[in-house]
């Protein structure tokens, strides 16, 4: 018989954050790495990548320290919650500790699927113009925080960023919004000040509480 599905995730399982974003755009790994050196020591910290091929990014990850699984989706264009749930059971996770779920770079499909985490964060390039928020509205609406990253690009791109903050609060008018630059620390510290907010919002439990069973 097929193994069991994982137990659902609730957010009080601890702080899980969702991180979404365009490919070739998204919250690239020079974020990713950045963030992680800024938190390290302050918390534990788990990183689960959702790539279509390759474990390169789970590596980069690796290599500061942080443990990190990689899943490939292969032809799917998303993660889903059985994936992430086995994915967890890997981790061996600490008390409290913090999950970046790093999902695959779309911004339609992963709109559409929960993956139990606490919140989601929706991240898109100034690369991308103005109007990307327009034409993508469900993540936008779907996630708490939306960063706006690769900001130091802004000047060489000719991107409207009045115009492109505008649209954000209009299709996500409860959501928080960050400009971002990994590159020159343009809001670094307010992006690890509000996740070190969310992770206080959020009990901690004992990971083996919602882990999926060995052989599952």
């Amino acid at each position: 018989p097929p193994p069991p599905p994982p137990p659902p995730f609730q957010a009080e399982d601890g702080i899980r954050d969702s991180v979404n974003g365009l490919v070739g755009s998204e919250m690239c790994i020079r974020d990713r790495v950045e963030t992680i050196r800024r938190l390290s020591g302050t918390m534990p910290l788990a990183v689960i990548e959702g790539d279509q091929q390759t474990d390169n990014d789970a590596e980069r990850i690796r290599a500061t320290g942080t443990p990190a699984v990689q899943i490939n989706t292969g032809k799917s264009c998303h993660l889903d919650a059985h994936g992430v749930g086995h994915a967890l059971a890997e981790l061996a996770l600490e008390y409290g500790a913090v999950v970046f779920i790093e999902n695959v770079g779309n911004l339609v499909c992963p709109a559409s699927f929960d993956l139990g985490e606490a919140a989601k964060v929706a991240v898109f390039s100034v690369t991308e113009g103005e109007d990307k928020p327009l034409k993508y509205p469900d993540i936008f609406a779907a996630s708490r925080l939306v960063i706006v990253n690769k900001t130091d690009l802004a000047p060489h791109c000719d991107v409207d960023m009045r115009l492109l903050q505008y649209n954000v609060a209009r299709v996500s008018p409860d959501a928080e919004m960050l400009l971002l630059s990994a590159r020159t620390g343009e809001g670094m510290d307010s992006w690890i000040r509000w996740l070190k907010t969310q992770r206080a919002a959020v009990p901690a439990r004992d990971p083996s509480e919602f882990l999926v069973e060995e052989g599952a």
